[in-house]
C-alpha cells in the first residue's frame, strides 16, 4: 500500500527547528567518528541496505502466528503505541515517522528529521523520538531527544547524547535513552529538563525497558547481555550468551521479549530467566512494542518472495 502525505501543519525553519544545537559544537567531532565508526560496523543505528531484502513491520499473536503487516518502509527501527493502540514507526534513512494502520496504510506523520530510531509515548500521548547525524542545514552534529507535536512541530529537548538509539520512560514519567556511542544510560527528567547518566557503562547498548516493578532491562548490543537495573540503581546480569540483542519489551505475563538482530529471530525471557525460542524468520528484527491484547509488532526486513 503505498505511503500517504503527512497531515497537518508543516514544520518551521530549518534555523528555528535547530535553536539551541549550536551550543552544542563540542560533540560535532565526536559525533562524526561515532558515525563514521557505527557505518563501518553496521551497526543497527544505521540504516539496512542488504541485497533482496526491504523493510517490513510484522505482527505476531500471543500464539505465535505472524503476519506481515506493511513492507512500504526501507529500514523501519523503533515503534511505539499511543493509548489510543495507534502506532508510529521510524525510518532512519527518510528522516520520517510514520502512522501505520491496522491493514498497513502508511502515512507520513513527520519528515526531515536526521537519523530517527528509538521513539516512546508518555502519558499524554506526547511523542519523543531519538536522532542523530549532521544537519544539512547548520552542518553540525545532533545527537538528542526530539518531541513532536500533532502539528508536527519538532523541539528539541535534549543534546549532549553520542548515538541515541532507544527510549523508555519509566514509571515517575523520566524518559531513558540507550547511547550506543558511548555505553551509557542517560536519564531526562522532564520536570527539571535535567539530563544524568546511570552510574555505570554498558557496552553498546540498544533496546530498553521497563518491567511492572519499575526495573529497568538494558540490552547489551556489544556483549550479548541484558542488564538488570533495580530501582536503586543496582546491576546485574540478567541473560547472556544472545546474538546482538536490540529491541525489547515485556509481555503481559511478565516475560521480557528481545529481538536479536543476528540470530534473525525473537526470544522469550521467563521472570526467573528461562531463555525461550518464540518466533523465528524475522530478518534483522529490531524494534518491538505490544499492544494492549498482546499481540507483539517487530520492525526489520522481509526476504523478496517471502510469504507471512
Amino acid at each position: 500500500m503505498e505511503r500517504q502525505e503527512a497531515k497537518g501543519q508543516r514544520r518551521g525553519t530549518a534555523k528555528g527547528r535547530w535553536e539551541g544545537a549550536v551550543s552544542n559544537l563540542p560533540f560535532a567531532v565526536l559525533g562524526v567518528c561515532l558515525l563514521a565508526v557505527a557505518f563501518w560496523l553496521r551497526i543497527p543505528v544505521q540504516a539496512d541496505h542488504l541485497p533482496n531484502n526491504i523493510g517490513g513491520v510484522y505482527k505476531v499473536t500471543p500464539q505465535g502466528k505472524v503476519k506481515l503487516i506493511t513492507s512500504e518502509l526501507e529500514d523501519p527501527t523503533g515503534l511505539a503505541f499511543t493509548s489510543n493502540e495507534e502506532l508510529y514507526v521510524t525510518e532512519p534513512s527518510s528522516g520520517s515517522i510514520y502512522q501505520i494502520s491496522p491493514d498497513g496504510e502508511v502515512v507520513a506523520f513527520v519528515s526531515d528529521l536526521i537519523n530517527p530510531t528509538g521513539i516512546a509515548f508518555n502519558q499524554e500521548d506526547e511523542l519523543f523520538v531519538a536522532a542523530s547525524g549532521i544537519t544539512q542545514e547548520l552542518e553540525i552534529q545532533i545527537d538528542g531527544i526530539f518531541r513532536v507535536g500533532e502539528d508536527q512541530n519538532v523541539e528539541l529537548i535534549a543534546t549532549g547524547l553520542a548515538a541515541p538509539y532507544m527510549l523508555a520512560f519509566d514509571p515517575a514519567g523520566n524518559l531513558y535513552t540507550s547511547n550506543f556511542g558511548n555505553n551509557i544510560i542517560s536519564i531526562f527528567r522532564m520536570k527539571g529538563k535535567e539530563l544524568s547518566p546511570l552510574p555505570f557503562t554498558v557496552m553498546n547498548p540498544t533496546g530498553i525497558a521497563f518491567d511492572r516493578q519499575g526495573n529497568l532491562f538494558v540490552a547489551s548490543f556489544g556483549s550479548n547481555l541484558i542488564i538488570k537495573v533495580t530501582s536503586d540503581k543496582k546491576a546485574s546480569v540478567f541473560a547472556k550468551d544472545l546474538q546482538t540483542p536490540t529491541g525489547l519489551a515485556f509481555d503481559p505475563e511478565g516475560n521480557l521479549l528481545v529481538a536479536s538482530l543476528k540470530g534473525n529471530e525473537i526470544l522469550k525471557i521467563t521472570p526467573e530467566g528461562t531463555l525461550l525460542p518464540f518466533v523465528k524468520g524475522i530478518i534483522r528484527p529490531k524494534g518491538i512494542a505490544l499492544d494492549k491484547t498482546g499481540n507483539l509488532y517487530i520492525t526489520g526486513l522481509k526476504a523478496v518472495g517471502q510469504e507471512l
